[in-house]
């Protein structure tokens, strides 16, 4: 991991751990994983066919795998919103993923290393572990309590090289400003055929995150009972 990210333990029972985690959001790393697979391949077709294998240029190369992303998983019944920002020159938009209790913002970051916030306080705010009050697919209104970064990049030829997630625990205008709690790879799913998830997957992977937050809420507060 850089040594521009300061990594932070969190205390008992604040913050569910990257085990736990992971566990409880069942199909969606991999799912996540199809999608940018999905995005690249996109993107490699698009500058091999149509644009005489020219090289994918900065930021336009970025914009097809997102755009294709995000196609991939509506197509997959999933709500996914797109968040601009720019960090100095750098357009970062974020695919933002709400389940339930947790929000999910999917970021390229070169190498893994998480982006700064650049002057963007709402991007400050994700990485601050703040709240937001959102309307589901049903039309429930719901209330964040886990903000989590899912991070990508690109290999030598453009495929997708690995996907990374982290939970931060306060931003920075500069990577080397963000402190987290943990950061660690995902595995690349095993090589079977994309499956739709079932009617019902989605509803409960967000009750296993209800189930999640809740315990860890609980555990939390037992502690403090025993200080």
């Amino acid at each position: 991991m850089s040594s521009q990210l300061t990594l932070l333990k969190p205390e008992r029972g604040e913050f569910p751990r990257f085990p736990a985690t992971v566990s409880a959001l069942g199909d969606i790393p991999a799912l996540l994983y199809r999608a940018l697979e999905f995005g690249t391949g996109i993107n490699r077709e698009f500058f091999e066919k149509l644009s005489q294998n020219e090289k994918p240029r900065p930021h336009i190369r970025e914009m097809i795998v997102r755009d294709q992303a995000k196609q991939f998983l509506r197509r997959n019944d999933f709500s996914v919103d797109e968040e601009p920002v720019s960090v100095g020159n750098e357009p970062l938009a974020a695919l933002v993923i709400r389940l339930g209790p947790v929000q999910i913002r999917v970021l390229k970051a070169s190498g893994g290393v998480v982006p700064g916030c650049g002057t963007s306080d709402r991007r400050r705010s994700f990485y601050n572990q703040y709240r937001e009050v959102y309307q589901d697919r049903l039309g429930k209104v719901r209330e964040t309590r886990l903000n989590l970064l899912v991070l990508w990049d690109f290999d030598s030829l453009f495929n997708l090289h690995q996907l990374w997630m982290a939970c931060p625990m306060r931003g920075g205008e500069r990577s080397a400003d963000v402190l987290l709690y943990w950061h660690e790879k995902l595995e690349h799913p095993a090589e079977v055929p994309v499956i739709p998830p079932a009617a019902d997957a989605q509803q409960k992977t967000e009750d296993e995150l209800e189930r999640l937050l809740r315990d860890d809420e609980f555990e939390e507060q037992t502690e403090a009972e025993k200080a």
